[in-house]
């Protein structure tokens, strides 16, 4: 099971009414999102992206689904075609020793450096890697990384679970060991830009890094709820924007600041759906299911082999694993795990049910 920061496991579920009831009040105004295309990226797992500035090329981290090897793979994100002839192979980054969880981990720092942040298994140490993007060749700052914890473990001792950094790398947001205070982090100062008190649902960056989305839960002692009060931080100081209630729990801000795209958290049973908000007009747009249809395995998909005389069966999951937004905001693109759904134990009977994915999205909206 994929690993999420402390601030997606306050709260399961979501709840389907209220959206239906913000969708109806919502100045009579139409906001449609569609799956336009979709491509097959293979059989590892998506687990962090980024875009390269000023470029249309999007970075994709993947595992081998075990957290044990590392790639980086390039995609053009306006079509999704794949821009490598073979991915970067980080080999020096040993999934024995280091996990990476989902924190935006990976980006392009100021000097164009691409940056991957990964965390020691028994220590929970965050480290730093520097990455070259020509032979995937990465280079560690043990000094840097050793400065880096002493700073964050002023608010936290589990800095791994705790921190999420913008997409820069030149932010953060920590919570304390409880949960219940947020700091709002500069680590090039090595300085805490401000702090929040309360039971929250959700925190994130704005794709610019100048802007921070902090929800707090309005009914904290039901778990069954993630309605949350979702305030707008214009960063470096502490002066809200604009709040908002939403019932949502996972948010990706658009480069505008004109939508939010959201991911819902289902109840033990349930499926992970997708949607879209217009913030001035509180407009959401029909959920749609992330998942697949589950469905009896015929051929394998690795190897076209016959499998219909046994008993295997899809589990439907396609978990979104990052998601990033075209520079338009007019849509975006989202990488999707299979799962590692397979059979077999060695490579020679070894049989793929599935494919990671690349999906594209689209926005339309109508008064």
């Amino acid at each position: 099971m994929r690993h999420h920061t402390f601030r997606w496991m306050v709260a399961v579920g979501i709840c389907v009414v209220l959206l239906q009831g913000l969708i109806s009040h919502a100045q009579d105004k139409t906001l449609t999102l569609t799956l336009t295309t979709e491509h097959e990226i293979g059989f590892e797992c998506p687990i962090a992206s980024t875009q390269q500035p000023g470029t249309d090329t999007m970075w994709v981290l993947m595992d081998n689904c075990r957290g044990l090897q590392f790639s980086l793979h390039a995609y053009d994100l306006k079509s999704g075609e794949a821009l490598d002839t073979a991915p970067l192979l980080l080999d020096e980054i040993d999934g024995n020793v280091y996990v990476i969880y989902n924190l935006m981990p990976l980006a392009f720092t100021s000097n164009g450096t691409l940056e991957l942040f990964a965390a020691n298994r028994e220590t929970d140490d965050l480290a730093r890697f520097q990455i070259e993007l020509e032979s995937g060749a990465t280079t560690p700052d043990a000094n840097a990384d050793e400065q880096l914890n002493i700073f964050l473990r002023q608010f936290s001792d589990y800095p791994s679970f705790t921190v999420t950094f913008s997409p820069d790398h030149t932010r953060a947001i920590s919570y304390d060991n409880d949960g219940m205070v947020l700091y709002v982090l500069d680590l090039v100062a090595e300085d805490v830009l401000f702090k929040l008190e309360g039971t929250f649902s959700l925190s994130a960056f704005s794709p610019d890094s100048q802007q921070l989305y902090v929800g707090t839960l309005d009914d904290p002692d039901n778990l069954e709820a993630d309605d949350s009060t979702v305030s707008i931080y214009s960063l470096p100081g502490d002066a809200v924007i604009q709040s908002l209630h939403l019932p949502i729990s996972l948010v990706y801000p658009s480069p505008d600041g004109r939508y939010i795209a959201f991911q819902t958290v289902p109840n033990e049973g349930g499926t992970e759906q997708l949607g879209l908000v217009e913030l001035a007009t509180n407009a959401v747009s029909p959920l749609l299911k992330i998942g697949v249809e589950p469905h009896k395995v015929l051929t394998c998909v690795n190897s076209g082999r016959n499998v219909s005389d046994v008993d295997f069966t899809t589990s439907g999951q396609m978990s979104l694993q990052t998601l990033e937004w075209l520079a338009d905001s007019s849509g975006f693109v989202t990488a999707n795990s299979y799962g590692n759904q397979v059979a077999g134990s060695s490579r020679s009977n070894i049989c793929f049910f599935e494919n990671s994915r690349l999906r594209y999205y689209q926005i339309a909206d109508k008064p």
